[in-house]
C-alpha cells in the first residue's frame, strides 16, 4: 500500500479540479449556439471526437449491463474513501453476510425483503414513475443502498473531493462530522484514511461485462438520489471479492485534524456531498424497514422467486424459525404523506432541475428495437 503525503493530497485535490474543468468547458462549447462539430465538412476524425465527446457530458443515455442511465460526466479516475485500513473492503451485504456463521442464505433472503420493501415505498411516488415513463431504469438498489439498505453494490465515485471526504469524515449521530485525534489515536489501523483509485482508461474498463470481475457502473440522475448523482458509481460484489484485492490502486494517508476540517468545510460540512436529500421527510419510514420483522405477502412472494432455491413454504417456516413474520407491511405512509411528495415533484423536469441536456445517439443491432422505442419517446 503507497502512502501519500498531506502536500501530494493538496496536489490531488488541485489535479480533480482541473479534471472538473475539462468535462465542464466542453459542455459549455457544445451548448453555444454556434458550435459546429464538422466547421470543414463531415470527417472521421471529428466524427470520432465527437462521439467520444459524450463520455464526456452530464445527460448523455446509454444502455449499460443494469440498466439504462442517463449517466454523468466521465471523468480521470474513480476513486473509493475509507475512514481506515479495515481488513476487507466489500459491498454493506457482503461484509454482513461474511460476518455470519450460521443463516448466511437465510440473511440474504431476509435482506431482500428489506430491500423489496423499500422498491415499494419508492413506486408510491409519481417521481419515480416519471423516470420509467420516459425509458429510464430506476436502480432500486443503488438507491437502497444510499438509504442504509444493505446490498451487494458497493460505492464508487469519480470525484477525488467526494472520496477524501469519506475518508476523513464520520456519520455520527445521524450528521456528519469530521475526525478528531480521538478517531484516529485509538488504534493503529484508525490511524490512516485510504483512498482507492483506478484509471477510467485501464485495460479492464474496455473488457466484456463477463471478463471484468470488478466492473465499475455509472448511477447516473435516479430519483431520490442522495448522494452527489453527478459523482455516483458501483460495483457489484459476490462473497469472494474485496476492493483490496481488484486493480484498484490503495493508498494510504496519515490522518491529521487539519485535513480532516478542511475537506469537511471544503464540502459545506457534507451538503455538497448529499445535495439532493429526496426521501429526507420519510426516513422514519425507511428505519420502519430496517429494523421490522414483519414483511407484506406481496413482497414475500417477490422474494420467493428471487431465491427459488426453496419452496414459499419452506421459506415461511425459514423465516418464522427467525423470528420474522408474513403479514403486513412496515411502511405506514398515509396519502397525505404520499401527496406532500408528489406536490415538491409536480415541476420536476429533470433536464432543467439538473441543469443538462438529455441526449443519446441511435445504434444499430440486429433485432434490437429499444434504439427505435427510445427515439419515440
Amino acid at each position: 500500500m503507497k502512502e501519500i503525503t498531506l502536500s501530494e493530497i493538496y496536489k490531488l485535490i488541485e489535479q480533480n479540479e482541473l479534471d472538473k474543468k475539462l468535462s465542464t468547458d466542453l459542455m459549455k462549447t457544445h451548448r453555444h449556439d454556434a458550435y459546429n462539430p464538422y466547421p470543414h465538412g463531415f470527417n472521421r476524425f471529428d466524427f470520432y471526437k465527437e462521439v467520444f465527446a459524450d463520455n464526456y457530458k452530464d445527460g448523455f443515455i446509454m444502455d449499460y449491463p443494469h440498466g439504462r442511465i442517463i449517466r454523468q460526466a466521465q471523468r480521470k479516475f474513480y476513486y473509493r474513501g475509507e475512514n481506515e485500513i479495515f481488513p476487507s473492503s466489500q459491498s454493506s451485504l457482503t461484509r454482513h453476510l461474511n460476518g455470519i456463521n450460521d443463516n448466511r442464505f437465510i440473511n440474504e433472503f431476509l435482506s431482500c425483503l428489506k430491500y423489496l420493501e423499500f422498491t415499494r415505498l419508492l413506486n408510491s411516488f409519481v417521481h419515480t414513475k416519471r423516470f420509467e415513463e420516459i425509458g429510464i431504469t430506476v436502480l432500486y438498489e443503488q438507491i437502497a443502498q444510499h438509504y442504509g439498505i444493505k446490498t451487494r453494490w458497493l460505492d464508487i465515485t469519480n470525484d477525488f473531493d467526494i472520496a477524501l471526504f469519506f475518508a476523513c469524515c464520520k456519520f455520527e449521530n445521524n450528521k456528519w462530522l469530521p475526525l478528531t485525534g480521538l478517531d484516529f489515536n485509538r488504534k493503529k489501523e484508525a490511524g490512516y484514511g485510504v483512498l482507492f483509485r483506478k484509471s477510467a482508461d485501464h485495460i479492464s474498463n474496455f473488457l466484456p461485462t463477463e471478463k471484468n470481475k470488478y466492473e465499475t457502473l455509472p448511477v447516473g440522475f435516479q430519483p431520490f438520489m442522495r448522494c452527489s448523482m453527478q459523482t455516483a458509481y458501483s460495483i457489484f460484489m459476490d462473497d469472494e471479492m474485496d476492493l483490496q484485492k481488484s486493480d484498484f490502486e490503495m493508498i494510504k494517508f496519515k490522518h491529521s485534524e487539519e485535513l480532516s476540517d478542511f475537506i469537511f468545510e471544503r464540502l459545506n460540512c457534507g451538503k455538497k456531498v448529499y445535495p439532493h436529500e429526496g426521501l429526507d421527510s420519510l426516513i422514519d419510514q425507511v428505519d420502519l424497514i430496517s429494523n421490522s420483522k414483519e414483511f407484506s405477502k406481496e413482497v414475500f412472494d417477490n422474494a420467493c422467486e428471487c431465491f427459488p432455491e426453496l419452496s414459499k413454504d419452506d421459506w415461511a417456516k425459514a423465516i418464522y424459525k427467525n423470528d420474522y413474520t408474513i403479514g403486513n407491511t412496515p411502511i405506514n405512509l398515509s396519502n397525505d404523506s404520499i401527496n406532500i411528495i408528489n406536490g415538491l415533484y409536480k415541476d420536476f423536469q429533470i433536464e432543467e432541475f439538473y441543469n443538462i441536456n438529455l441526449s443519446y445517439r441511435l445504434t444499430y443491432q440486429e433485432g434490437n428495437k429499444s434504439t427505435e422505442e427510445l427515439d419515440k419517446k
